[in-house]
């Protein structure tokens, strides 16, 4: 992307069907505004993203967020919505159980984490960008990262029964026994 203009020009119409879907058709244009407003305080960050659209989405989910607080509203749409959807169902060609087994933990992290490491780690984010996107320190969007890092491997071995070779490569990974459905 060379400027903000031109990826909220293409992306325009994907982020106001999102902001509809979460608060309505009333408030929808005023928070794109909010949105373009911190687009364009944020350029730099976003010309260094390597994947513009999923920076696009974190800046307008956290615009919508402070708009529900804004009006003393909880952003429950927001912190329950299906994002993981896509974790969910396995790609073409990957029908292992590490994929189905990932998007429901990784659901049950509190947001914070959850939000920093599907832009970082699933999205390709940089830390730099999620820090300028949630308006927050690098340390900070750093240590969410690591956490939420911590806590699903956390999960992960306590609901998965992980093989993994000499190297600590995983080489399998299944249900556990007690798992029933919890995660797989």
């Amino acid at each position: 992307m060379n400027t903000s203009e031109e990826a909220f020009r293409q992306f325009h119409h994907q982020l106001r069907r999102y902001i509809q879907r979460r608060a309505g058709s009333d408030d929808a244009e005023d928070i794109l505004q909010e949105v373009f407003l911190r687009v364009l305080r944020n350029e730099a960050a976003l010309k260094q993203a390597r994947e513009p659209l999923a920076w696009l989405f974190v800046v307008t989910r956290s615009v919508l967020v402070d708009h529900f607080r804004k009006r003393g509203r909880t952003p429950t749409a927001l912190t329950q919505e299906a994002d993981l959807d896509v974790l969910a169902m396995p790609k073409e060609g990957d029908e292992t159980d590490f994929g189905r087994c990932v998007a429901p933990l990784l659901n049950r992290l509190p947001e914070k984490y959850r939000e920093a490491l599907l832009f970082t780690d699933l999205n390709g984010g940089r830390q730099t960008e999620l820090a300028a996107s949630l308006r927050i320190n690098l340390s900070t969007a750093k240590s969410r990262v690591q956490r939420g890092r911590v806590l699903l491997k956390q999960a992960l071995l306590s609901h998965c029964n992980v093989q993994m070779d000499v190297r600590r490569k995983v080489m399998e990974l299944l249900p556990d026994k007690g798992c029933k459905g919890a995660c797989c």
